[in-house]
């Protein structure tokens, strides 16, 4: 089997919800709402790491960042299940909101912006991954002004595997 390190991105071929340019309206209703989501091919398989970088600037069209107090988590549906399930533990996007980009990807500030997962694990063939977010008040995010990251391709976070 082939594999080759990922790192999915806004402008990723993999995006299923939200990303490129277009804008994803999320309400303040205390649950958590995708803002993107990635769909994994057919006959492949993502390998994710127990704690992947994830990098990110969220806006809306304005230009404001979403709320420093916005609540951030990874999810996985997989094929045929109804709802998706949470893989980790929540970040505060104060973090994210507090670095530049830039700073995100230095290995200083590495830590920081790494997500906590229950375990390291297979995202099989056309389950969906997940960022969702859980917001004080309700907020659309302008992909066109906004960025993220998923994986690193340096530390293989991140692989993708032909199946």
């Amino acid at each position: 089997m082939a594999e080759r390190p990922l790192e999915l991105s806004k402008d990723s071929d993999y995006v299923y919800y939200g990303g490129k340019d277009t804008t994803v309206s999320l309400v303040a209703n205390g649950t958590y709402q995708p803002a993107i989501i990635f769909k994994v091919p057919r006959q492949m398989a993502w390998v994710l790491s127990k704690n992947p970088k994830v990098r990110m600037k969220l806006k809306h069209t304005s230009g404001i960042e979403i709320s420093r107090n916005a609540k951030l988590i990874l999810s996985i549906k997989k094929p045929g299940e109804q709802m998706f399930k949470e893989v980790g533990t929540f970040k505060l996007y104060s973090i994210y909101s507090d670095l530049t980009l830039s700073q995100q990807a230095n290995k200083d500030y590495d830590v920081s912006v790494r997500f906590d997962l229950k375990n390291a694990g297979t995202v099989k063939e056309e389950s969906l991954l997940a960022l969702m977010v859980e917001l004080p008040a309700n907020f659309t995010i302008d992909w066109s002004k906004s960025e993220i990251y998923i994986g690193s391709t340096a530390t293989r976070d991140l692989v993708e595997v032909d199946l």
